[in-house]
């Protein structure tokens, strides 16, 4: 895979290894964290190797393509993207539903406008607070 070619010792390459533990996406605090340069973020979205999912959040992956293959695909990739980008967006939630199953592959009849997230339970449910 071309990804774990990307992951070499640069700061660029500790930002895609980090980006393949959450689902291909990082906010640009983690980028920065990681050393690489906003001027390094501008050029590699420019160039179309990464792409801007979300707010405040970038892929480690180019723009899905809506042109090639069926439509759905480049739809179902995009959606994915921002689903996870929105889970790492919000760290007490899940992402759920349909937009999970985007994301594992499974068919749905619909993709929905926004991806679904949903919220853990609670620590306390079932059993009695001490």
């Amino acid at each position: 895979m071309r990804l774990r070619a990307d992951a070499d010792d640069s700061p660029a390459g500790a930002a895609v290894r980090l980006a393949l533990e959450q689902g291909f996406v990082l906010e640009r605090r983690q980028l920065r964290d990681c050393g690489v340069a906003d001027a390094t973020v501008r050029r590699l979205l420019r160039r179309g190797e990464w792409s801007a999912c979300a707010y405040g959040c970038v892929a480690v992956v180019p723009a899905p393509a809506m042109g090639a293959g069926p439509r759905h695909y480049g739809l179902r990739r995009a959606h994915s993207l921002r689903a996870a980008s929105a889970a790492l967006r919000h760290r007490d939630h899940v992402v759920g539903g349909a937009s999970a199953a985007i994301i594992h592959g499974l068919p749905v009849l619909d993709i929905p406008p926004l991806p679904e997230l949903v919220t853990g339970a609670d620590a306390t449910f079932g059993r009695r607070a001490t």
